[in-house]
């Protein structure tokens, strides 16, 4: 994991022509992409396209992505980040926990 220190990011949202500061806390980043065997690994399911193990992970819902951080959380012995209720429709992402999550829009920036 690679340490990415905090501080504040310029965002735009060019279709409604809107600027905003974004303030970023430190945190810890998977150095490389998630790989098809550690996908499978983790959730004992094929994604979409299975072509070499190494490769990154494609083709797979934001939901899966969500429940994939979930499972290795759990595996980890980390809290999990995201509640999410029984008909899938309400996610719920608990930003002091321990566990995996997927960056927010300003860490990817």
């Amino acid at each position: 994991m690679a340490k990415i220190p905090g501080g504040e990011i310029d965002l735009r949202d060019d279709r409604i022509k809107s600027k905003w500061k974004a303030e970023i806390r430190p945190f810890l980043l998977g150095r490389y992409p998630v790989t098809m065997s550690l996908y499978y690994a983790i959730t004992n399911k094929s994604p979409n396209s299975f072509d070499g193990e190494l490769k990154p992970v494609v083709n797979i819902s934001w939901n899966d992505a969500i429940s994939f951080c979930n499972l290795l959380s759990q595996k980890a012995g980390l809290k999990e980040c995201y509640s999410i209720s029984n008909d899938g429709e309400n996610i719920i992402c608990d930003w002091e926990s321990d566990g995996y999550r997927l960056p927010s829009e300003a860490e990817w920036q």
